[in-house]
């Protein structure tokens, strides 16, 4: 009771009885966990094995294999989009104007693209 009767109650002290115990916490479950993000799922679940065709192969792998087989087996045009971006987000950090070389197919295609935009803007 001495001790007692020396605490002073008043601001940022409360009452002994209102106080933690020692060597216990006032947060004894902690901060609950943040939500991942899709990204981080995304990464967590396309690292899964699958067994296809007798490979181990990732399901990242197998989702992009389906994207291509899609984009050119189908004549799917939201497939090869699909596929055509995934390239692209795939490759864009390395490359770069310098490192393009155009081919035969590649001066085709401009071509094509070449005269359907010509024929369009004469509508």
């Amino acid at each position: 009771m001495s001790e007692d009767a020396d605490y002073e109650v008043g601001y940022k002290k409360p009452p002994k009885k209102n106080q933690f115990p020692k060597g216990k916490s006032g947060n004894s479950q902690g901060r609950p966990k943040k939500d991942k993000s899709l990204q981080e799922i995304a990464k967590t679940i396309g690292g899964t094995k699958l067994i296809a065709d007798g490979k181990s192969i990732t399901l990242t792998e197998a989702v992009v294999r389906r994207a291509a087989h899609d984009a050119v087996k189908s004549g799917d045009a939201g497939a090869r989009r699909f596929f055509a971006d995934l390239l692209y987000d795939s490759q864009k950090d390395q490359m770069t104007l310098e490192d393009f070389e155009p081919n035969l197919d590649d001066e085709i295609a401009m071509r094509e693209l070449l005269s359907a935009h010509e024929k369009n803007s004469k509508k």
